[in-house]
């Protein structure tokens, strides 16, 4: 349990959970007007845990990391248009129930609709409407949550997991309830999940207290003794943020017993261990946990997590271990907050805002609520029930809600911050809507490269450009840099409604994009996606060819993210599926260039054929009966001339600069033998260089870059 504490008027010990925060927003000209002004209010207020001020300044070189974990008291955090609604939400949930916490920001800046109109309208009303401190420090006589909730209720801001009739669940408030869950249940692997603050760290740290047998009252309720000979792994991305659960293991533990191992080192213990605990586990890559299951020589495996956390990673650790259980598999949810009341009218806020209910929240704002949304019909008219609406429109028509809500389940990652860009971002929507309802939706993005970037900086890796991802992608990939001139709408997102799917309407939204991008003289539709075999074979579908795969798998859902393009040429129906077929009756420029782009793909892909197929097997042959199908048998026949500067230039930008060494493998190995040479063939043997070759093939390329630049 969270500790006990003095209060600084010499009140009697309370308890955190009891109380909630004493929450202040204003605007401020500085951080020291702020920091004055809080520190006031501070000696003003009796009955507090601390008179100390922590102030969190966001404007400046700020990482929420370093915060995540901690136990905050009173807290400032001050704010401007840049700090992320991420930030604000995961710092104010380390901070404790009876202590301030205030959130200031910047006057002096200018803020995008998001934040003026919703996000600081609502923190205003939930300041003004903040009770007293002797309120706030009155104890909550109910807890408003049923310990007996379903897990699709319990779990209502999540995904709806489909369960199976097999899998038990736990969902009791009480820490011993659910620690004799985990002690004696009957499941390999347990889901420790829960909000931030509700005592996931506190909750292992009583576990690891109990198995290895340093608390004799838990050991002898239990009856685990013979567990003591038992090796336990734990591992976690920051043992600082994991101190809660850490701190209750006595120095005395032996390392035969017990062991910490961070993330990067876990894959080699696994066979060494006979129970593994994995916290903030959702944060982790996604292949390394699958690795953890995988190896049955573990006995008990538990992953702890926030699942609907503000990092953005819960998303996918639902998708890919919450989807589906087997008996196995089970439960543990935390579901009453721990750092402060449940009756905390911020922390409901939080909930509602990146939550499935946020709907709620959106619906419940007078500037969006829904009852004054005007009739479908109202929306310029379309036989098929498909819209093209900018985010202004969107927002004016008060779609951004229900729009947001159906792409964000659609992606490995949603935040809040996600809904804020919906509001703010310049995009393209494209919306099927069926009985006042929006079923599917897709969200493009305008791109185009400022001309006065160097495309040198792109290649070498030292400039990121913005609102540019796909003509960043394939510059830094194969050094091409006519795509530079190109206008291209990326499509970032497409989703249709569960009960609405297998009946055209994602290629109905696709084309609204594709006509679009025609008349407003686009050179390139773009996608970029985690390569799956669903999603491949759907944009293949859709005339999308494929110019750029990943070099190493994704973190989040351990699959390669593959970006595709498609030539704007005319409007849908006079185009062929094919790319290189010969009946086009218009062509432009952008058609040359997809072959070519197509070309460094094929050169790119048949060298590592064997590394891809090896990793993915299935998402690789539909790779390669596509090419196959499009007659290019050989990259290496596309792209062969030799050129001296330019190849020195690619050397260059490995050895001097960011670029991954195997972006000019293909490039290398399609030089005609004789200029190989200098321990280039080694190399090629190789194929993918991997980490531990780096250091010999940066080796072999300065010595081949000194003998291209030598005199003939």
């Amino acid at each position: 349990m969270v500790s006990r504490e003095t209060l600084s008027d010499g009140a009697e010990c309370f308890s955190p959970s009891n109380y909630s925060r004493r929450f202040l927003f204003f605007s401020s000209e500085s951080i020291e007007d702020a920091i004055n002004y809080v520190e006031q209010q501070l000696k003003n207020t009796s009955s507090l845990p601390s008179k100390s001020l922590e102030v969190i300044d966001t404007t400046k070189d700020f990482n929420q990391n370093k915060w995540l974990g901690k136990e905050l008291k009173n807290t400032l955090i001050f704010i401007n248009n840049r700090t992320s609604v991420n930030a604000i939400l995961s710092v104010a949930a380390c901070v404790q129930g009876g202590c301030f916490l205030v959130i200031a920001y910047d006057k002096n800046d200018s803020y995008g609709y998001f934040k003026k109109n919703i996000l600081f309208s609502e923190l205003e009303r939930i300041s003004k409407n903040q009770k007293t401190v002797k309120q706030i420090f009155d104890k909550p006589k109910k807890s408003p949550v049923s310990s007996q909730t379903h897990l699709e209720q319990a779990l209502k801001s999540i995904d709806e997991i489909k369960t199976k009739d097999n899998v038990n669940f736990s969902f009791q408030d009480n820490f011993q309830q659910n620690l004799d869950v985990l002690l004696h249940g009957k499941a390999r692997i347990f889901h420790l999940i829960g909000e931030r603050g509700v005592g996931k760290s506190t909750f292992l740290g009583l576990y690891l207290q109990t198995v290895l047998g340093e608390s004799s009252k838990n050991t002898s309720k239990s009856g685990l003794t013979q567990v003591k000979s038992k090796r336990i792994i734990f591992s976690s991305p920051s043992r600082a943020a994991s101190n809660n659960a850490l701190s209750k293991i006595f120095s005395d533990v032996s390392r035969e017993t017990f062991a910490f191992i961070p993330p990067s080192e876990l894959e080699n213990q696994l066979k060494f261990c006979d129970i593994l605990i994995v916290d903030e586990a959702a944060s982790l890559n996604n292949g390394l946990l699958k690795a953890v299951i995988a190896e049955k020589t573990i006995e008990k495996i538990i992953f702890s997590t926030t699942i609907d956390g503000y990092e953005g990673t819960g998303q996918s650790y639902r998708l890919s271990f919450l989807s589906d259980f087997d008996k196995n598999s089970q439960i543990i949810n935390l579901n009453i907050p721990k750092r402060f009341s449940p009756k905390d009218e911020f922390h409901h806020f939080s909930k509602r805002l990146y939550a499935e209910n946020s709907m709620e929240f959106l619906q419940n704002s007078p500037i969006n609520s829904l009852k004054n949304r005007p009739k479908i019909g109202k929306i310029a008219s379309q036989n098929d029930g498909t819209y093209l609406l900018s985010h202004e429109t969107l927002r004016e028509k008060s779609l951004t809600e229900p729009t947001f809500l159906l792409l964000r389940e659609s992606h490995y990652r949603s935040t809040p911050n996600d809904l804020a860009r919906f509001y703010d971002n310049p995009a393209i929507f494209a919306i099927k809507i069926k009985n006042g309802e929006v079923i599917g939706a897709a969200n493009a993005i305008s791109e185009a490269l400022d001309k006065n970037i160097p495309i040198n900086s792109i290649i070498n890796g030292t400039r990121r450009p913005k609102n540019a991802m796909t003509q960043q992608a394939i510059i830094h990939a194969y050094g091409d840099s006519e795509i530079a001139k190109c206008k291209i709408l990326r499509i970032s997102r497409v989703a249709i409604d569960e009960a609405h799917r297998r009946k055209s309407y994602a290629t109905q939204l696709i084309n609204k994009l594709e006509t679009h991008a025609f008349e407003q003289n686009y050179d390139f539709l773009s996608t970029s996606f985690s390569g799956n075999e669903r999603s491949l074979r759907f944009w293949l579908s859709q005339g999308f060819i494929p110019v750029r795969i990943g070099l190493h798998k994704n973190k989040w859902n351990d699959e390669f993210a593959i970006l595709m393009i498609k030539s704007v040429n005319k409007p849908l129906s006079s185009v062929k599926n094919s790319y290189f077929s010969e009946n086009f009756s218009y062509k432009r420029d952008s058609d040359t260039l997809t072959q070519r782009l197509f070309g460094y793909f094929c050169q790119h892909f048949s060298y590592f054929y064997s590394y891809y197929a090896g990793e993915s097997r299935a998402v690789s042959e539909i790779l390669s009966d596509y090419i196959n199908s499009q007659n290019v048998k050989n990259g290496d026949k596309l792209i062969n001339t030799f050129e001296k500067q330019r190849v020195m230039f690619e050397l260059d930008s490995v050895l001097d600069y960011h670029r991954n060494i195997n972006w000019i493998m293909p490039m290398l190995h399609s030089l005609s033998p004789s200029l190989r040479g200098r321990g280039l063939d080694k190399l090629f043997e190789l194929g993918f260089i991997n980490n531990s070759e780096k250091t010999m093939a940066y080796n072999v390329f300065a010595d081949f870059r000194k003998w291209l630049n030598e005199p003939s």
